[in-house]
């Protein structure tokens, strides 16, 4: 029923001195050629970025006020499973497009201590006029906790143009039914 294969010693020092003449003909197939190096970091010979171009102050045409070129608006907040639900909603009211707009956003409780880590809100590609909203999953966070949420500023690029950000071009607005405030992170500075 079963068999048992045994090979000879006879065969194995054969194949074991077949193994041994392939190696003395080349040693550099079947072993490392050189020593693996330790990588070092933080000694790299430091060469200065290529020349770039500067960055210019975003202008927006006089009809546009400061106050009204972008509204962020925290349209709604809700439970959704054991987690927070945020629909935020950024209005490209220039007649410029936003080719990106990203923001980092952070929740607070009601006494600015920490709730929620930092999370990616990126909106791109947004025509002159043109509303986009957005969903934020926040994990295991009840809404009813939430007293802050704040927005750091990451990117705007405008017309394939990247610009300083300017608090002055955004309007902030909490249209939601939770008592919150909707902030840009340099207000706790």
């Amino acid at each position: 029923m079963f068999a048992f294969y045994t090979t000879s010693p006879y065969k194995i020092f054969k194949a074991l001195l077949l193994f041994a003449f392939l190696l003395a003909l080349n040693p550099a197939t079947y072993s490392q050629e050189k020593k693996p190096e330790i990588a070092e970091f933080g000694t790299e010979i430091f060469s200065p970025p290529a020349q770039v171009a500067e960055i210019k102050p975003l202008i927006i045409d006089d009809e546009t006020s400061y106050d009204s070129a972008f509204v962020v608006t925290f349209e709604q907040l809700t439970k959704y499973y054991q987690s927070a639900r945020l629909i935020i909603a950024l209005q490209n009211k220039s007649e410029d497009y936003v080719d990106h707009i990203w923001f980092q956003l952070r929740l607070l409780d009601k006494k600015s201590g920490f709730l929620y880590r930092e999370q990616a809100v990126l909106f791109t590609g947004i025509a002159g006029g043109q509303k986009v909203r957005l969903e934020v999953i926040c994990e295991s966070i009840n809404p009813e906790e939430i007293g802050f949420v704040v927005l750091r500023p990451e990117l705007i690029e405008i017309n394939d143009q990247e610009y300083p950000f300017n608090h002055d071009f955004f309007k902030l607005n909490n249209a939601s039914s939770f008592d919150l405030q909707f902030v840009f992170n340099t207000r706790f500075q």
